[in-house]
């Protein structure tokens, strides 16, 4: 009851003139019910008047309408049951008045609702709102925009799809829209059939698409293609939403950084050439001795006039078997010193030949025991020779700076240390695929778990300050994966040390 005279009290204080006019109703339909019931003594009484009451509240204050109809309800009931006729309640009073309550609420609440979508006026002024900020954010988009049906003729583009293919809107409308693909021929047939679009979509593969397309003058943009449709009631696509980033600065960006790692890559020869420089004159300086010593003993026998032709051909063999080892050793470092090459089929331990060709001398001085592993039936692989060797070159050289820091240790100590290097080539299969990996085990220290993966990042070492740069085997990271399609990782040995490994991809 409490509640009944808050929300009276609030609507008199609201709108007075409404609540008289509602009063009036109310007491008609009051007075009418106990003029039925106690002066003429009937039963039955006509409530359709009620319900005008209670749609007017409704109308005018929404679900609070349902106040009225409780108490125009409760009139009535109240009504049948003190009437002088009346012997039992009437049930279909009972469901009078559950009628009044649900049109109160049915009403008031569509009217809310009514309200809150406003008026027409209302209505269409935020829809033209909406719209314009639709077009405000279709306009201001960074990326192409096209709208096209199921024949692709193109039906809506944005300002930028204008100014990126030099087209006018005009010019755009109406057209079809394979015709801006570079993969498509111009036609103007009908029943065009988009067939890039077709396929894409049969792929499944809409979203970041690359291709490209032709601007007004002819030239290639290269853009990234993602396309939506817009479906009906049916489950049917009716139109097509194509939005395309230009990506022309990413692939610039991308060709730049390709560009600098490259130079990065065959940068990062030379210090490995300097490395070696000492042990490719120790390789050099043992065929020129044979040499040397050949042509001055055959000097001396013409100078004593006691030189033999028969052991001449002999002496020759040996001189041009040395010459041709100098050649190979000579022409292997200038191939080592270009840059990368393209990718062929090359045998897996001819690489690492080639690598010890140019180090295998340097192991010997610092006294390194190298021993191979090779497996057999080993297959072909295809790779860049090239910039595999500079990652064999960059491992194998860290390999010796270990061991000679560990024998150093040892030596500090008054231990005794064998420095050990396995290299081991094997056939193996990863994840399904095959692969031929190189196994390089040194009897060193071994590499922490917590560094497994830090040791191929860029200027790490753990070497002392001015020792090193820390690019050596982030390179050769850069190479194995990126360039040659393979793998490399670091894991522990049953020697004590780490053992580097490469896989590179065996040739389909």
């Amino acid at each position: 009851m409490s509640n009944f005279k808050t929300v009276a009290r609030r609507l008199i204080g609201r709108d007075p003139v409404k609540m008289a006019i509602l009063a009036l109703f109310i007491l008609s339909c009051v007075g009418m019910a106990y003029y039925c019931h106690f002066i003429l003594g009937i039963e039955v009484v006509f409530t359709h008047f009620f319900y005008v009451p209670i749609v007017l509240a409704a109308f005018w204050w929404g679900r609070r309408a349902v106040w009225v109809a409780i108490f125009l309800g409760g009139w009535l009931i109240a009504s049948d049951a003190l009437s002088p006729s009346a012997h039992v309640l009437e049930i279909s009073n009972l469901l009078r008045s559950g009628m009044f309550v649900a049109v109160g609420l049915t009403v008031g609440i569509l009217r809310e609702r009514v309200l809150r979508l406003g008026t027409v006026e209302e209505l269409a002024a935020t829809l033209q709102k909406e719209k314009a900020y639709s077009e405000s954010i279709i306009s201001n988009m960074s990326d192409l925009l096209i709208v096209f049906d199921r024949k692709g003729r193109i039906e809506t583009v944005n300002e930028q799809t204008e100014r990126r293919l030099n087209y006018s809107r005009d010019e755009l409308l109406g057209k079809l829209v394979g015709r801006f693909f570079e993969e498509e021929e111009e036609e103007e047939e009908e029943e065009f059939s988009i067939r890039r679009l077709n396929q894409l979509l049969r792929e499944g593969s809409t979203k970041g698409v690359g291709v490209q397309i032709r601007t007004k003058q002819g030239a290639v943009l290269p853009v990234l293609v993602s396309i939506g449709a817009i479906m009906n009631g049916a489950g049917e696509a009716i139109r097509y939403v194509a939005t395309a980033k230009d990506i022309t600065d990413l692939r610039r960006a991308e060709e730049e950084r390709r560009r600098l790692e490259m130079q990065l890559v065959h940068a990062g020869r030379l210090p490995s050439l300097g490395e070696m420089a000492a042990a490719i004159a120790h390789e050099l300086n043992q065929p020129l001795s044979v040499i040397s010593m050949a042509v001055e003993g055959r000097l001396r026998d013409i100078e004593k006039k006691r030189l033999e032709i028969s052991a001449l051909p002999s002496d020759l063999e040996d001189i041009m078997r040395n010459v041709k080892r100098i050649d190979r050793i000579i022409t292997h470092v200038r191939t080592f010193a270009r840059k990368p090459e393209e990718i062929r089929t090359v045998n897996p331990e001819e690489v690492l030949d080639n690598v010890f060709t140019m180090l295998g001398e340097q192991f010997k001085v610092h006294d390194i025991s190298v021993s191979r592993n090779i497996g057999e039936k080993l297959p072909l692989i295809e790779t860049d020779a090239n910039q595999l060797e500079q990652v064999f070159v960059n491992i194998l050289t860290n390999a010796r700076q270990v061991l000679d820091k560990r024998v150093d240790e040892a030596a500090k100590k008054g231990e005794s240390f064998e420095k050990r290097l396995v290299c081991g080539i094997s056939r193996e299969r990863i994840e399904e695929n095959e692969w031929v990996v190189y196994r390089f085990a040194d009897n060193a220290y071994g590499v922490p778990d917590e560094l497994k993966t830090r040791v191929f990042e860029p200027f790490f070492t753990t070497r002392e300050f001015g020792e090193g740069t820390g690019l050596g085997l982030s390179i050769s990271y850069s190479i194995v994966t990126r360039s040659l399609g393979g793998r490399i990782w670091v894991e522990d040995n049953e020697m004590g040390g780490a053992s580097f490994k490469v896989a590179v991809p065996v040739k389909t």
